[in-house]
């Protein structure tokens, strides 16, 4: 069992819900990505979905992973 799989368990049994934050790397700063993510525990989060943005490039143009994303949704 993953750690993810047994804090799900443990909050399930506890008849708890999980909070599942997500959090990109570097956005706005790296400083202020650490600083946010180390407060994100105390604010409740039981688990820290951490992405890291992926640049790439499509029809000649640089293109960043989130804002991919958020196009799609």
């Amino acid at each position: 069992m993953s750690r993810i799989d047994a804090k799900f368990a443990e909050l399930k049994a506890a008849g708890k819900s999980t909070f599942v934050s997500y959090i990109m790397a570097g956005d706005p700063s790296p400083e202020a990505t650490l600083e946010l993510m180390m407060g994100l525990p105390a604010a409740g989060v039981d688990i820290i979905n951490y992405a890291i943005q992926i640049a790439r490039v499509v029809s000649g143009q640089l293109q960043h992973g989130s804002e991919d994303l958020l196009m799609q949704i």
